[in-house]
């Protein structure tokens, strides 16, 4: 017997917007809180906001398909980037 469900997609997973925006987060964050994890999550709260001013659907659907709708999702992903990512210059 074949079974024709589909496995969930999991979203977020593979967003190419969303390490663009972690690395504008930090860019945008002072020097000394660029590896503030806090500080970065909230430049990229703003650069979320920003990419879908006045668009609250869109902000809602675009922030869960790259899975940065929540603060600890947005953390979670700023710690996967430092530890996948992350080059030093």
């Amino acid at each position: 017997m074949i079974d024709n469900k589909e496995k969930p997609v999991q979203r977020g997973k593979h967003s190419r917007r969303k390490k663009v925006l972690i690395e504008q987060a930090i860019k945008n964050c002072k020097p000394e809180d660029r590896y503030n994890r806090y500080k970065i999550c909230e430049q990229l709260s703003y650069l979320i906001e920003d990419s879908y001013d006045g668009k609250e659907k869109n902000i809602q659907y675009h922030s869960e398909r790259m899975g940065l709708d929540t603060t600890l999702k947005m953390l979670k992903e700023i710690d996967d980037y430092f530890y996948r990512d992350f080059k030093v210059n």
